[in-house]
């Protein structure tokens, strides 16, 4: 059971809450008055809730944004002058990209395996420390580099797509770079995909193609196949016209048909827009020449 004033670090580890909260914070981040209202209770030294941080944390408005630092320069002046503050580390990955001699987790320490602790190891650990008494913790967490290429091979699908096709393979090799020799000398390989990345032209028409039709899919699951795109293994199914009218566009001269393959409901919803960036713009003219004789098709 989650109980916010408990000492006990099992008791307010609550991932339930944790969800709620971030949630709480997103919906109140440009909620001035809420806001207002929570600066004012900190700086009464009244303290604030967890949910309350939350949303200072996420909080989009600049003016209060400005108050907060300037509050908090004050409280902590007020608590704790000019005193050191000391912070149990708490070491979530060891995947350091620094390169403190003195620190065995620097980046240059090869002796050393790189791994990432659980959520069942991370829970322990807060317990052992606030145990033995430790109110602060500083989390270290580094980055795992395959973390990293991930998140950049969705970045060359999402935000440049078919502007540039080639994204899509740096990202990938970078990936598998990172694999095969991990840190630190992945880090250039990791360098070389972020540049490209960043140097690339940029659409976004695949994301924006992909969450329409996904909108459409959800909210129209009981629309039937057009029959003549279904198949007829049995006797019945043709009975009934299944695959009735069928084209198989290898059998054509320009390898394409204008059989319609989407419900009567969406029948000529377009879903990729091609953009003019990069070599999308090759595409959105060939897409042209597809819909213009598809619709000549169709008059005959």
């Amino acid at each position: 059971m989650y109980q916010v004033a408990s000492s006990k670090a099992e008791e307010f580890i609550h991932d339930g809450e944790i969800v709620e909260t971030l949630a709480y914070a997103r919906e109140n981040r440009a909620n001035r008055p809420l806001i207002e209202a929570i600066l004012q209770k900190a700086a009464e030294g009244k303290g604030v809730t967890h949910r309350e941080a939350a949303v200072l944390l996420e909080c989009e408005l600049e003016d209060l944004n400005q108050r907060m630092f300037t509050l908090a320069k004050q409280i902590k002046e007020k608590i704790y002058g000019n005193r050191i503050v000391m912070f149990a580390p708490l070491y979530l990955s060891n995947y350091c990209i620094n390169g403190c001699v003195y620190c065995p987790y620097h980046q240059k320490n090869k002796t050393i395996p790189r791994r990432k602790l659980t959520q069942e190891e991370i829970r322990r650990e807060v317990i052992a420390l606030q145990d033995m008494g430790h109110k602060r913790l500083a989390l270290e967490a580094g980055e795992d580099p395959l973390y990293v290429a991930r998140r950049l091979i969705r970045f060359a699908s999402e935000d440049v797509g078919m502007a540039d096709s080639r994204a899509l393979e740096i990202a990938v090799a970078a990936y598998q770079a990172s694999h095969f020799i991990g840190m630190p000398e992945c880090s250039v390989n990791l360098t070389h995909a972020v540049v490209y990345l960043s140097m690339a032209p940029k659409s976004n028409a695949l994301y924006v193609a992909y969450e329409s039709a996904k909108k459409d899919a959800q909210k129209m699951l009981s629309e039937p196949v057009p029959l003549v795109i279904r198949n007829a293994p049995t006797k019945l199914m043709k009975e009934l016209h299944y695959g009735e009218g069928y084209e198989y566009a290898h059998d054509t001269a320009e390898k394409l048909t204008a059989m319609q393959c989407l419900p009567d409901s969406l029948a000529g919803k377009k879903y990729y827009r091609p953009t003019e960036q990069g070599s999308e713009a090759r595409v959105k003219e060939r897409l042209r020449q597809i819909e213009a004789w598809k619709a000549e098709r169709r008059k005959k």
